[in-house]
């Protein structure tokens, strides 16, 4: 709603290809959270080769949805291809590092997808399902976004100190 008066009425229409840019977005800070690993071992394969396969992805589908959905499929593929370089990588990285996908993770991106799916419903009340999806969310996650708070105190709390 607040996107109506924020731009001019000529972009109004551009908020319907967020949700998939957003999760693409989401998808995209995952898999360069896991391309670290390729920084530690020195692997410029692992870059070239998992970015290599999201751009192929994304010309592919590109090719094929945009005739098909114009601006939504150049959003959707964009979103898929990050996907499938967070895929990649968590594959890939197993040589130097495992990483358990827990069924919490899936927990997390079903409640994300169901967020942003619900931005597509035109009507007001959305944003209010849309904000307490969000809050069941935190409260899914209350022991890691409270570990997260209590690491950052004790650290800022260890900076102060250090400045005394």
């Amino acid at each position: 709603p607040l996107y109506h008066f924020y731009v001019s009425p000529e972009y109004y229409e551009s908020w319907k290809y967020i949700p998939f840019l957003l999760g693409g977005f989401v998808f995209m800070t995952l898999g360069t959270f896991v391309s670290s690993s390729y920084n530690v071992h020195k692997d410029s394969k692992g870059f070239l080769f998992s970015g290599i396969s999201g751009a192929i992805t994304n010309i592919i589908m590109n090719f094929m949805l945009i005739p098909v959905f114009g601006v939504y499929g150049a959003a959707i593929a964009t979103a898929f291809s990050y996907v499938c370089v967070f895929l990649y990588r968590i594959i890939d990285t197993k040589k130097y590092l495992k990483i358990n996908i827990t069924k919490h993770f899936f927990i997390n991106i079903l409640f994300l997808v169901l967020v942003l799916g619900l931005a597509f419903v035109d009507k007001n009340y959305m944003i209010c399902f849309q904000l307490l999806l969000l809050l069941l969310m935190a409260i899914y996650n209350r022991t890691i976004i409270y570990n997260i708070i209590k690491n950052v105190l004790s650290i800022r709390k260890s900076k102060n100190k250090d400045l005394i």
